[in-house]
């Protein structure tokens, strides 16, 4: 079977958990890697900040472990200051940056999704883009010089709410370590056609041909659930989400690497770590039975 790379993004584990019992908990429930997430919440936020010894300490629990922390999901209202008109503001939303690409730097990490990459209409009917385009360029040529690859997920505005309207971002600033992180769930959400107006395998279609405009550039896929009525709070197989057609066609186009997305909450707390092993059972279920006529490439397979 082609390897795959699975994470499970931190927001599944009960916060009360050591660094320790987080990668424990992923790997004892069969994921490969923890992907962080990092808010504008001040304890995430401080993480930025967090002294050599515990870095240290957190990367040798990586080692016992055998799971690695591989990406980050950085989800701070970065994208209404990286196009704020404000100087002031878009500095600081780049220092945040910076200083993630810092953190990544030192811990090993590879990965940086720009998450929740959203804009209210007055941003989009201003210089709003321009200004973004101008940050995100400056934040991949300072994260380019640590080896750090940043890319944009897809949010749930118009904005950025398909693989095409952050494709066009990625291929305007043109450098290697920028690219596309989709956000499968919100993909979904971004181009499901009206209420009733769904014809047999409209929105396969749709979904399928929004990933193929990204091809070349999708470095991860994060592996979320939705329904119409619900684009957060599901868990995998509990919404319309067709995994093993996605898995198909991001093996098609090359992507190895997936971070499945669910949150922990409170009513849980019996059973997270039968969740956990039922979503790594689902998605790797999905990714054994990816359609045959994906094209198979002979190396890495």
């Amino acid at each position: 079977m082609s390897r795959m790379s699975l994470a499970i993004l931190e927001e599944a584990l009960p916060p009360s958990l050591t660094w320790r019992q987080k990668l424990d908990a992923a790997a004892k429930a069969g994921f490969d890697a923890l992907e962080l997430f990092i808010s504008d919440d001040d304890s995430r936020a401080a993480r930025l900040e967090m002294p050599y010894g515990m870095r240290r300490a957190v990367r040798d629990f990586q080692n016992d472990s055998g799971v690695r922390i591989g990406s980050i999901s950085l989800s701070i209202p970065c994208s209404l200051l990286l196009a704020s008109p404000n100087p002031a503001a878009r500095k600081r939303a780049i220092d945040i940056l910076r200083g993630t690409v810092r953190f990544a730097e030192n811990m090993g990490i590879n990965l940086i999704q720009l998450a929740d990459c959203d804009m209210d209409t007055l941003d989009m009917t201003a210089d709003g883009a321009k200004y973004f385009e101008e940050s995100l360029r400056s934040a991949a040529l300072y994260a380019a010089a640590s080896g750090v690859t940043v890319a944009l997920g897809t949010g749930k505005s118009p904005f950025m709410n398909t693989v095409s309207k952050a494709a066009e971002f990625v291929r305007r600033i043109g450098m290697p370590n920028f690219g596309l992180y989709p956000d499968i769930g919100n993909l979904y959400c971004g181009v499901e056609p009206p209420e009733g107006a769904d014809a047999p395998g409209e929105l396969a279609r749709l979904v399928t041909a929004e990933l193929d405009s990204g091809r070349g550039h999708i470095f991860a896929a994060q592996l979320k659930d939705t329904r119409r009525d619900a684009h957060d709070g599901l868990f995998p197989g509990e919404g319309r989400v067709d995994f093993e057609l996605i898995m198909a066609k991001l093996y098609e186009l090359g992507v190895r690497r997936f971070a499945a997305v669910q949150r922990y909450t409170s009513d849980r707390a019996d059973c997270w770590e039968e969740d956990l092993k039922r979503t790594a059972s689902l998605m790797r279920g999905a990714w054994s039975k990816r359609k045959a006529g994906a094209s198979h490439r002979a190396n890495g397979d």
